[in-house]
């Protein structure tokens, strides 16, 4: 998964990230995907990016050099959250807030433009 979302995170930005943080997280948010869904994760992820591409690319140009937003916009699991909020939000929030702090949701949420 990482792999994938390293694709179109570095086509979004060229910040650099944490990858341990970043492995941390995605083994929660895998789960906000069934089985089926983490087998075609990367087609599901590209169809997201690519239909919501001129967004991406206008957040992470607005944010570039602001982190206040959210201190995980610039990880690359970002991606996975604002796929999760337009396809699967609830499932995503219970997901998230069964191991990971809700404020670090709340801020990349309203980055997406949707309130959790």
């Amino acid at each position: 998964m990482l792999k994938e979302l390293e694709q179109w995170f570095y086509r979004l930005t060229a910040r650099r990230f944490d990858r341990e943080l970043s492995l941390e997280i995605i083994g929660t948010l895998k789960e906000a995907y069934d089985v089926t869904e983490r087998r075609a994760f990367a087609e599901i992820l590209g169809r997201f990016a690519e239909q919501h591409l001129d967004k991406l690319e206008t957040i992470y140009d607005d944010y570039r050099l602001d982190d206040r937003c959210s201190p995980l916009l610039f990880q690359p699991e970002a991606l996975m959250v604002f796929e999760r909020l337009e396809h699967d939000e609830f499932r995503l929030k219970d997901v998230w807030c069964s191991k990971l702090p809700e404020i670090l949701l709340s801020g990349l949420s309203m980055v997406w433009g949707r309130s959790i």
